[in-house]
């Protein structure tokens, strides 16, 4: 039987093929542009090879991206073909996106995460673009180039930028030193409030950054703080926070993310997909914000685990199977 398939190679990405503004022609880079040409090239190998360690020890999964082979130079990867991406599907189609399937796909990226995690490994970029959907509607994470691997509920120090900035926790962007498996957990949020919302609900400027010459603070971006701010509440305390000089004028925010949330959740999508599908146990507003509000605290400490998430009324019994079988897997 015929199965299509991707290939991923590291000679195939755009950055390992500069291109000349006088011609569409790859060409070899001039001297002067030897040393950034050369230090990018290394980064997409480190990537590409990070990615591929991480996949063969992460087994297979049915939401994480199957790997189905690879060259002996380690330069070629053959993935499972999938049917779209997150985005493409959020882009077309936007807030008529319906609850059944966001509630498939949260609960698909909430037990994909809940793997990853119990295998020690911290995806640090996941967004709707790092989530497929396959050809039979189950969601399935992807890319892990900078991914991180270590023990369950291990941590790393902050050395460079992590996460996409809509996506980006707020205490790496309040310049934490270190950071663990809960930057997934707040991305993930995000993702969730995209499917209902139809785009980003954290959509910060990406030139606000800050100037300080600390490693820890690439992450800061004073636009992206002052949109989760005004949602998710202003923090209690700055205490332990590095850039804590770019927050003393700042306003104070209550948290506004649950009534949000609800309103997300129409009643007339909710009338509509149980006329379209027959269906009259859709989960309500109050189930949605449980899960969210959860994944989308400040504090890192009180931010839900997805093994946590996926034990509340939103997922009903459907997680029971998933938890019995991550019971055997220490």
């Amino acid at each position: 039987m015929n199965k299509k398939v991707v290939v991923k190679a590291v000679h195939n990405h755009p950055k390992f093929r500069p291109v000349t503004k006088s011609s569409n022609k790859s060409s070899v880079p001039r001297q002067a542009d030897a040393a950034p040409y050369n230090s990018c090239c290394a980064f997409f190998l480190q990537a590409f090879r990070n990615e591929l360690c991480t996949l063969e020890s992460l087994g297979s999964h049915p939401n994480i991206v199957k790997l189905l082979g690879r060259s002996s130079d380690c330069t070629s990867i053959v993935l499972e073909m999938a049917e779209n991406d997150l985005h493409t599907i959020i882009s077309t189609r936007g807030s008529q996106l319906d609850l059944s399937s966001i509630k498939r796909w949260s609960q698909n990226i909430l037990e994909g995460v809940a793997y990853l995690h119990n295998m020690g490994v911290t995806h640090t970029d996941l967004k709707p673009e790092n989530v497929l959907i396959s050809p039979d509607k189950v969601a399935k994470i992807c890319d892990f180039g900078i991914a991180q691997r270590g023990i369950p509920g291990g941590s790393w120090f902050v050395a460079s930028e992590i996460t996409t900035l809509w996506y980006r926790a707020p205490e790496l962007l309040m310049g934490a030193r270190t950071f663990d498996q809960m930057v997934d957990l707040w991305a993930v949020g995000c993702i969730l409030v995209e499917m209902l919302y139809g785009k980003p609900l954290f959509k910060g400027q990406l030139n606000t950054v800050c100037k300080c010459p600390e490693a820890t603070h690439r992450n800061f971006n004073s636009d992206q703080l002052a949109k989760i701010f005004a949602i998710a509440g202003s923090p209690k305390t700055f205490e332990g926070l590095e850039c804590v000089n770019h927050f003393q004028s700042w306003p104070k925010y209550a948290r506004r993310i649950d009534e949000i949330v609800y309103s997300l959740h129409k009643n007339k999508r909710v009338v509509r997909d149980i006329k379209n599908q027959g269906s009259k146990q859709e989960p309500s507003g109050s189930d949605w914000v449980e899960v969210i509000s959860g994944l989308l605290r400040l504090n890192p400490r009180e931010r839900y685990s997805a093994r946590h998430a996926l034990t509340k009324r939103l997922f009903g019994q459907q997680a029971a199977k998933f938890f019995m079988k991550l019971q055997g897997i220490a």
